[in-house]
């Protein structure tokens, strides 16, 4: 798992399996959100069937939520992350 902070990118955390990093990247967006008025994007590659089961975790675990979007992603990240990756964004609801 990466983080991009101030523009850098840096390893966040190590996962082995898929579906184990997708729990802990909800948790971590969980936590991070801190029940504060949060909108949140998740942004895949192509057609993910993950990606409905992402957003209904994060549906029901974030307190203040108010917004959530799916994002698909240029074939300019995915040169670089590869096929299959995904990621959350956390931003303070305006």
């Amino acid at each position: 798992m990466l983080t991009v902070r101030r523009g850098e990118v840096t390893p966040l955390d190590r996962t082995v399996g898929a579906d184990r990093a997708l729990r802990k990247m909800v948790d971590r967006a969980v936590t991070l959100a801190g029940g504060r008025p949060v909108d949140l994007a998740v942004e895949h590659i192509g057609s993910d069937e993950r990606v409905p089961g992402v957003l209904a975790a994060l549906r029901e675990r974030v307190g203040n939520l108010k917004e959530l979007l799916p994002v698909a992603v240029t074939s300019i990240i995915t040169a670089h992350v590869g096929p299959g990756a995904m990621g959350i964004t956390i931003s303070p609801a305006v």
